[in-house]
């Protein structure tokens, strides 16, 4: 072999070595830089303040007497109902404890019991019925009747129908905080959304509404529960599988029940609100 030739297969394994070696202390991106590129965006931030409209109009509220859930709040029947305004979420502890401060109201639930200032957006629960009432005149609002909340809850006015769970008629695991056993914030399961705009109908919290828990017209159920002067509650909460509870369902419960009961506020609508959005 000529010395010109030996040179150059020395200077050709040199480079070799030094572009090796350059690539291999070159670090590879861990996988922490990596989730970081791809995470996922956050969630928009919630007005907990925000309503939405629910136009004036018929709807059928009601379930099938042949479900053991709801037989109580059988038979499917139509009303009419004017239109009003309901809040978009449960109201919250931060909400409620600004009430507390504003008005020195003498609180009858124990829900100071469960209020962490670093979990102020959970909705405020084991409230009695006369303290949510008291927030929403402190708001200048009232609480729903049942039957407010539930044509808020589960109509769709574009199908002329009701649906079973806020967002429709088949069950998606998942979509809301029902039968979990720990309440989480507002809004944060983003398909428990009625097609108003109401979240969290399904689940989280119990939530109370301003009706008598009467038999509805019709109902050949009997309960002995619709001769006490108890009040209706609506919605799974964390307590009950929101796949074997329809929107349609009702629970009785005294006005001093608090076992994760919280509300919504609804106010009615004005003649204004009406010539804007009744279209």
């Amino acid at each position: 072999m000529s010395k010109k030739v030996g040179w150059f297969l020395a200077l050709l394994g040199a480079t070799l070595f030094l572009v090796l070696a350059i690539s291999c202390s070159t670090p590879e991106p861990s996988p922490q830089e990596t989730v970081a590129e791809t995470a996922a965006p956050a969630l928009p931030a919630v007005d907990y303040n925000e309503m939405v409209f629910v136009p004036a109009g018929k709807c059928i509220l009601g379930g099938p007497a042949d479900n053991d859930v709801t037989k109580f709040s059988s038979p499917p029947h139509e009303v009419n109902l004017k239109s009003f305004w309901i809040d978009k979420y449960e109201v919250t502890f931060e909400q409620f404890v600004q009430f507390v401060a504003d008005t020195g109201y003498d609180t009858k639930g124990n829900w100071r019991t469960f209020f962490d200032e670093n979990k102020s957006m959970l909705p405020v629960f084991n409230v009695t019925l006369e303290d949510a009432k008291a927030y929403a005149k402190w708001a200048k609002k009232r609480l729903p009747t049942q039957e407010e909340w539930e044509k808020a809850a589960s109509w769709d006015p574009t199908k002329n129908e009701q649906r079973r769970w806020p967002w429709g008629n088949e069950w998606k695991d998942g979509a809301a905080n029902a039968g979990s056993r720990n309440i989480n914030d507002i809004g944060l399961f983003v398909q428990d959304v009625s097609f108003y705009g109401a979240r969290d109908m399904l689940g989280n919290v119990y939530e109370w509404t301003d009706s008598f828990y009467d038999a509805y017209p019709n109902c050949k159920a009997k309960d002995p529960n619709f001769a006490r002067k108890l009040y209706v509650v609506k919605g799974a909460s964390i307590y009950i599988d929101g796949k074997i509870w329809y929107l349609s369902a009702r629970s009785p419960f005294p006005s001093n029940a608090i076992l994760a009961m919280g509300f919504r506020c609804a106010k009615d609508a004005t003649p204004e609100d009406e010539a804007k959005y009744n279209k």
